[in-house]
């Protein structure tokens, strides 16, 4: 990985109190418990409302005595990695879709809205296959974002679009 994923994810992870889901964030990271807690059948969900994967992770990172920034830095790593990864892959200018995405998406993805910023990298990786049609390594791709954030799920939408040859003459209806 490029050393601006490094960079990006660095600043991402000291950000301070920004974003309207920060306090949350932090309050779902000090929740999660451990994975002590969660072999051990201690772990009580009930008080956290969010998905899977992102407890799991909080539950990793507070096993591993970890400060809640490091929550940030490691979410904006995945996502941003993610996000990299997938550019490189699909796009022939990477240089032009990496400054695009910093300027569209990057504060509002990665700096306010955590978990569905993973969510949308995943999903970008998964486009490839919605073009294709290979639908069970779309819904493969469509699950993993929902662990994250269960808006993903919208994406199935998408394929049953893609279903259908729409020609210009539908277009223009």
């Amino acid at each position: 990985l490029t050393f601006s994923v490094l960079f990006l994810s660095f600043v991402l992870g000291m950000r301070g109190r920004v974003g309207k889901d920060y306090y949350k964030n932090i309050r779902i990271f000090k929740e999660s418990g451990t994975i002590g807690d969660l072999i051990n059948g201690t772990f009580d969900h009930t008080f956290i409302h969010t998905e899977p994967l992102f407890t799991f992770i909080n539950m990793i990172l507070n096993s591993l005595n970890a400060e809640f920034y490091i929550m940030f830095f490691v979410f904006a790593f995945i996502s941003l990695s993610v996000n990299h990864i997938a550019i490189k892959k699909y796009s022939p200018y990477v240089f032009l879709s990496i400054l695009i995405y910093i300027s569209h998406s990057f504060l509002l993805k990665e700096l306010i809205q955590v978990r569905s910023g993973i969510a949308s990298s995943i999903l970008l990786f998964g486009i490839a296959y919605l073009y294709n049609k290979e639908f069970k390594k779309y819904t493969i791709v469509i699950l993993a974002a929902s662990l994250f954030h269960k808006g993903a799920i919208i994406a199935f939408f998408l394929y049953l679009f893609n279903m259908f040859d729409f020609k210009k003459k539908t277009l223009y209806l």
